[in-house]
């Protein structure tokens, strides 16, 4: 038999300003009395527990209220009304399966306001189904987030000669990437706040290669947060919107060195915090050096890899480095001689080649 939906009046507004129908008020009766497990049980629960309970209770919920109503209306199947509450509660998880994502995850915002969940479960609740994408696919101990847009362009000013020293010179003094950034720590703060025992790092940089390739200065931000001493859902790009621009997530760079999540995490904050080329503003609220050592092998990869600083920005961080300075030092010479070698062989090359002149 098929069913019948019943009529949908709009009766009230929650103080989050859901509205709420009939049915909605009838759903608010079946998740009064449900509760959560305590913040040690939750620890113990497998992560893939985790992720659905909350999923798991709004369905249920729904499909209590759904079954009930299927039998006080008599609009189930056939079969459900002599096969008892069993057919009944199969006939309302069919229907579930059809009720759209956004109606999903307004009824799952009810149930988490509702029953007041706690926080390690409110930070928890993940997309199971495809209804909500809040959070990072997995636990993770620190993510970066990049916010990058072609409309934060600075003036044709700053890309005179297409020198990264006169574009962040420009980026500084530019009042509307000033206020964007002001603005940008101010939504980071924010973010911070509702989280626990994080550690963070924020920096505006102008992007290098875009600059010398194409002589555009596009401005683009990094935020780093780092959990104190656990793996934990952190906020992923739909929780992480900015002036409309979604951020991509990653986990923390691997500068390599020493194995280990804590010194992995670490060395993404390094990233962050180290004066790169290209970097308009940093601000974090922790230190290298003082808050959390450094490994020579961030430096020599900051350099060698991926190009973010130059020789003698790596050689005032290898000083401070506690293990293998003289080592490192002598890398270092080797690196700077190199480098000298191939700008001197350019220059000749270029005087040899003298000015090109073509016939018409």
């Amino acid at each position: 038999m098929t069913t019948v939906p019943e009529p949908r009046a709009k009766v009230s507004e929650m103080d989050s300003g859901v509205q709420l129908d009939v049915e909605d008020e009838r759903f608010l009766e079946y998740v009064g009395d449900l509760t959560w497990p305590s913040e040690m049980a939750w620890k113990d629960m497998p992560a893939r527990v985790q992720r659905g309970l909350a999923w798991d209770k709004t369905k249920n919920a729904w499909c209590k209220m759904r079954s009930d109503s299927l039998k006080a209306t008599g609009t189930c199947t056939r079969k459900a009304r002599s096969g008892g509450w069993q057919s009944r509660w199969k006939d309302a998880r069919d229907l579930f399966q059809h009720v759209d994502s956004e109606r999903r995850r307004m009824l799952l915002n009810v149930l988490v306001e509702k029953t007041k969940a706690p926080p390690w479960v409110r930070a928890s609740i993940v997309s199971v189904h495809g209804a909500l994408s809040m959070h990072t696919r997995k636990r993770v101990q620190s993510a970066l987030y990049t916010w990058v847009s072609s409309q934060w362009q600075l003036p044709p000013a700053a890309a005179k000669r297409r020198l990264v020293e006169v574009a962040v010179q420009v980026a500084k003094r530019v009042g509307w990437a000033r206020d964007k950034y002001d603005r940008f720590v101010a939504f980071v703060e924010a973010a911070v706040e509702q989280l626990d025992r994080v550690d963070w790092a924020l920096t505006a940089e102008l992007c290098t290669q875009t600059l010398e390739q194409e002589g555009r200065a596009l401005f683009h931000f990094h935020l780093l947060l780092r959990h104190v001493d656990s793996q934990v859902w952190m906020p992923g790009p739909a929780a992480m919107v900015f002036e409309g621009i979604r951020p991509n997530v990653t986990v923390a760079p691997n500068l390599g060195g020493q194995r280990g999540t804590s010194a992995r995490t670490w060395a993404g904050y390094f990233y962050c915090t180290v004066p790169k080329i290209g970097q308009v503003h940093v601000l974090s609220n922790k230190t290298a050096f003082r808050d959390f050592p450094v490994q020579g092998q961030w430096v020599m990869a900051l350099l060698l890899r991926a190009g973010n600083i130059d020789v003698p920005t790596a050689r005032e961080l290898v000083y401070k480095v506690a293990h293998g300075v003289t080592r490192l030092l002598a890398d270092l010479d080797v690196v700077q001689r190199k480098r000298e070698e191939t700008r001197v062989t350019a220059a000749r090359l270029s005087a040899v080649a003298g000015p090109q002149t073509f016939d018409r």
